[in-house]
């Protein structure tokens, strides 16, 4: 009787601690502001699968790089530009081989949606006629990742200088767009999946893939104290099932 009654007790304690949910870790994404949207769904899916929680900072990668440097509390690090990555890497502030390439993005030059604007971008293409009386904005060319593909690629089509003094900077890719569909600029370098989430405006025409790097989304772990479950959260961005979202979102995979 007496080894039955422990027998019981030992199966209802089991079954008592099977019921007991795992603890849900709170995760920190420190990501480029162009994949919100499409990230926003990805961390979604995994907090549904998992229970975990994931807090996703957006901003300009090379700020949130800065920010890492400086020890904030992230666990996964996306850029796009991989010389971020890189340097992150030489300062041994990332867990060593973590980085994988998780998407590609096409330059786009876009215009107010009621524009009648048309053109091709190809070598010896004129932008400046274009304008008016307004400017062409894109992002900081030596600051910003989407600034510098941009001006490598006027740099390759011979645009750069005739249309250097109507040139605009802004801080960022979502502001870049925002003023193009107010109609305060008549055009804006952006990439497109940025475009693809404001109705407001249009897409004119995609800068050639040879006229500037790749554009790649590169994620890596920072190397800190995280649990576990932060390299799940890694794992689970770079599945085939964040890829169908991210390609979903108008991003292709990674060149």
């Amino acid at each position: 009787m007496r080894r039955a009654l422990l027998r019981g007790a030992a199966a209802f304690f089991l079954a008592l601690l099977a019921s007991i949910p795992a603890r849900a870790d709170s995760l920190t994404v420190f990501a480029a502001e162009s994949l919100k949207e499409s990230l926003d769904a990805v961390a979604k899916a995994f907090q549904d699968k998992t229970g975990h929680q994931v807090a996703i900072t957006y901003g300009t990668a090379p700020q949130l790089a800065r920010h890492i440097q400086n020890g904030a509390p992230a666990d996964v690090f996306i850029a796009d530009a991989g010389d971020l990555v890189d340097d992150l890497e030489k300062r041994q502030l990332l867990v060593p081989a973590s980085r994988r390439k998780l998407a590609g993005n096409e330059l786009v030059l876009i215009a107010p949606a009621g524009s009648t604007s048309e053109v091709k971008l190809a070598p010896g293409v004129d932008l400046a006629s274009l304008l008016g009386e307004k400017k062409l904005v894109m992002t900081h060319p030596t600051q910003h990742p989407a600034g510098r593909y941009a001006k490598a690629a006027l740099e390759s089509l011979g645009a750069w200088e005739p249309l250097a003094r109507h040139i605009g900077v802004i801080a960022n890719v979502r502001l870049v767009v925002a003023a193009v569909a107010r109609g305060q600029v008549a055009l804006g370098i952006v990439y497109r999946t940025d475009a693809l989430v404001e109705k407001n405006v249009r897409v004119l025409d995609a800068f050639p893939a040879s006229s500037h790097p790749p554009i790649t989304y590169t994620m890596a772990q920072v190397a800190r104290m995280s649990p576990p479950s932060a390299f799940d959260l890694g794992d689970f961005i770079a599945s085939p099932e964040a890829a169908a979202i991210f390609q979903r979102f108008g991003f292709r995979s990674p060149p």
